[in-house]
């Protein structure tokens, strides 16, 4: 566990000094048994040592140092939150939810966020989700809002929450509850799995012992079938309705959806244990949708664990152009390439892995979609003849400097 722990850390901070600081003690020694560095809250306020990158692992909030006192012990400090606590405080859990941490591939599930998120955004008007028993449309709006990492390593005093590392979401509503009219999620949602959730300035009513009561008898339940109509959930929780409106919030908060979230964990998925009530589970894999806020009402996520954002399968090659010739070097676009087209013939070009973009003309286009497979450069110059009208001489020099550019931005291989 510890090589793998250490390379994620040496990842997201770019050194091997960050130190996990912990409420719990137990789990503290546990994981220096495990040759970690470790530490307590308490021990770094009662010295006032100075910590530059730091995963912070609190499993209780009535432990934890006052928000005034934190900011202090971490005035200087890179931060990582793993906010266990609004879980569960069990050890086991999160013996388990660190062990996961370990095992899974950081720097990849950023490249997946990357992905997720300029395909969003390279949507026209909608997006679906799908997978067994899974269904759901989403409309998207002009301006897309979408929470999710794409930069691996934190900058200086920057604090983060490592769910965001595992998930791309959207919210259809915002804190108060009020509906994002230009967003729209309808259609059918299989729930494998649930978790529960409270922030730590938690306002609601219902105790952990309650949430937790719930939680499981609905996780017992699964698979569930649900329906959703304009962003609320319109059927199959009815058995469960009264306790979950007690516990979401006013106004038939657990209707209404708070988030829809893609996981994109890169993780080893035969050893996610979904019984488990604990923010690693959350976007280890799969879609989920989630009720309540976390603050005067707790925080459901439903997890759909098959389900996923549907790729538009990229154009065909234009056909009767014979690329037979495997004696000759094949060139291809990098898969984090996208492209999205425009009414005037082009198209809006996106690399993932930075964010660049370039609008392309027709021609260019029927250049690039043809380069989504292996191809060479003589092919792509036959297509510049038939499909884009050149003679044969310009079409030569046309696609030279156009390769030579790709090869420049990196977006060939």
């Amino acid at each position: 566990m510890r090589e793998q722990f250490e390379q994620n850390m040496q990842a997201l901070f770019g050194d091997k000094d960050a130190i996990v600081v912990s409420d719990n003690q137990q789990l503290v020694d546990w994981l220096t048994g495990q040759e970690i560095k470790a530490t307590t809250f308490a021990q770094i306020e009662a010295s006032e040592q100075a910590l530059s990158h730091v995963l912070a692992v609190p499993l209780n909030y009535n432990s934890l140092p006052l928000r005034h006192v934190l900011r202090k012990i971490f005035a200087n400090s890179s931060v990582l939150w793993y906010p266990l606590a609004s879980f569960s405080p069990d050890l086991d859990i999160a013996k388990y939810s660190l062990e996961m941490f370990a095992y899974s591939d950081i720097v990849a599930t950023v490249y997946k966020n990357r992905q997720v998120v300029a395909q969003l955004l390279m949507a026209d008007q909608e997006v679906t989700l799908r997978g067994p028993g899974t269904e759901l449309t989403i409309g998207l709006p002009d301006t897309l809002e979408l929470l999710g990492r794409t930069r691996i390593k934190l900058m200086d005093d920057e604090h983060v929450a490592l769910g965001n590392y595992f998930e791309v979401a959207v919210s259809p509503t915002d804190l108060a509850g009020k509906v994002d009219s230009q967003m729209t999620v309808s259609g059918t949602f299989r729930i494998d799995s649930i978790l529960a959730a409270t922030h730590r300035e938690f306002q609601g009513t219902a105790t952990s012992e309650e949430i937790n009561q719930l939680a499981d008898e609905i996780r017992q339940a699964c698979p569930l079938q649900v329906t959703v109509e304009n962003s609320r959930i319109v059927r199959g929780l009815e058995q469960w309705s009264d306790r979950l409106q007690a516990m979401c919030g006013p106004d038939d908060a657990y209707r209404s959806l708070t988030e829809v979230a893609i996981g994109t964990g890169v993780v080893p998925l035969d050893k996610v244990d979904w019984s488990l009530n604990t923010v690693f589970n959350e976007g280890a894999t799969g879609v989920h949708i989630g009720v309540g806020n976390g603050l005067n009402g707790v925080h459901f996520d439903f997890i759909s664990q098959q389900a996923q954002l549907l790729d538009p399968a990229a154009p065909p090659l234009p056909p009767a152009i014979n690329n037979a010739d495997d004696t000759l070097p094949t060139i291809q676009l990098v898969d984090s390439i996208h492209l999205r087209n425009d009414e005037d013939g082009g198209a809006l070009v996106v690399d993932d892995r930075t964010f660049v973009s370039a609008r392309v003309n027709e021609s260019a286009l029927i250049l690039l979609q043809a380069l989504r497979q292996p191809v060479t450069q003589e092919y792509l110059t036959d297509i510049a003849v038939q499909s884009a009208g050149y003679q044969q001489e310009q079409a030569e020099q046309l696609v030279t400097l156009f390769v030579d550019q790709l090869k420049q931005n990196a977006w060939i291989r």
